[in-house]
């Protein structure tokens, strides 16, 4: 009964396909196996349900506490998007620079991504911009080699297409960059899109109309072992609002007219500028 009613608060915000319980499940039973297999410590993490949680501090890797905060997080999040008021634009973000090897996802930093986010939004000195999202990261699959890929996923109010476009551009000509802006129509699936933390899958174009599959063994292994160590909620992004999706208010920044400075009229240096007497009677010289 409560998942039903979880299910049906969040159609009301018009949140298609909103996990079930069943498919939580199958995925809980999938970090478990592979994390067991590696022979990492999962700090009763197989204790772990719909109604308790078997750790003293959640992980992002747990199935269950992801949904559970999600099903808070959109509600939340709507109400303070909402609030902003239309247009809402949903933003993906990508830098090859921020691109691993395999077997090197622990180096990825999401602290390099937070900061070009918060260094874009800042350059337009407003205090109306909101946005909320979050850190996703899928495996780049080539005829050669794999590699990690990050990605910012966010829905942002308060700023138009072409701001968006300005400030997260680069002049950098790299193949890996990757920028998409697409005006939201539905906002309660598009906060859902955003927040939710899918299963771990071969990246491809967001256009791209086929199911993304689903990476080795191996890959996931990697993948759940480095959120096991990641704190809850560590790959949620946030501008504009604290933790609880409330907005903060911000003072707007005061340009003062600066008066340039009078300089002052270099008469001394008459005799040597070019026209004068004295300059003409010595060139002649």
């Amino acid at each position: 009964m409560k998942r039903d009613k979880t299910r049906k608060k969040l159609e009301t915000l018009g949140v298609k396909n909103f996990e079930t319980l069943r498919e939580v499940e199958r995925q809980q039973r999938d970090v478990l196996r592979q994390l067991t297999r590696s022979g990492l410590r999962l700090g009763r993490l197989n204790n772990c349900s719909s109604g308790s949680c078997g750790r003293r501090r959640c992980s992002d890797v747990c199935a269950f506490g992801t949904r559970s905060r999600l099903s808070k997080q959109i509600p939340a999040a709507y109400d303070l998007l909402k609030e902003q008021g239309s247009p809402f634009f949903e933003v993906r973000v990508s830098r090859g620079v921020w691109q691993r090897d395999k077997r090197q996802l622990g180096t990825i930093s999401l602290m390099a991504a937070r900061k070009l986010n918060s260094r874009a939004f800042d350059s337009l000195y407003s205090a109306g911009i909101v946005a909320v999202g979050s850190l996703k990261v899928s495996l780049l699959s080539t005829p050669h080699s794999s590699r990690w890929r990050l990605e910012i996923h966010q829905v942002v109010a308060g700023v138009s297409r072409d701001d968006l476009y300005r400030i997260f551009s680069t002049r950098r000509l790299d193949p890996e960059n990757f920028i998409k802006i697409d005006q939201v129509k539905n906002l309660g699936d598009a906060i859902a899109r955003v927040l939710r933390q899918d299963n771990l899958h071969v990246w491809q174009h967001p256009d791209d109309p086929l199911k993304p599959a689903q990476p080795n063994r191996r890959r996931r292994t990697e993948y759940y072992a480095w959120l096991l160590h990641l704190p809850c909620d560590g790959r949620v992004i946030r501008y504009g609002c604290d933790r609880n999706f409330n907005m903060l208010r911000k003072k707007s920044r005061v340009f003062k007219v600066r008066i340039p400075k009078e300089r002052p009229d270099p008469v001394w240096l008459e005799p040597y500028q070019f026209g004068s007497d004295t300059r003409e009677r010595r060139d002649r010289q």
